[in-house]
């Protein structure tokens, strides 16, 4: 497990999140990663729209 990955669980626990919104946001994190081919903790914040955007394509329905 990722230093990052272990800071981000130990946070969640600490503030009482449940589990399933836990294992929610580790996925994302680790679809993000995915996306980059890098660790998350490296992005830039150029990054964060330019991966969102497709999926607020996909869920409007006027953006055609």
């Amino acid at each position: 497990m990722s230093p990052l990955r272990i800071r981000m669980l130990e946070y969640m626990q600490l503030k009482h999140y449940s589990p399933a919104t836990i294992k929610n946001y580790l996925s994302q994190v680790s679809h993000f990663a995915r996306y980059l081919s890098k660790s998350p903790d490296l992005a830039t914040l150029v990054f964060i729209p330019e991966y969102l955007t497709p999926s607020f394509r996909r869920f409007d329905p006027l953006c055609g």
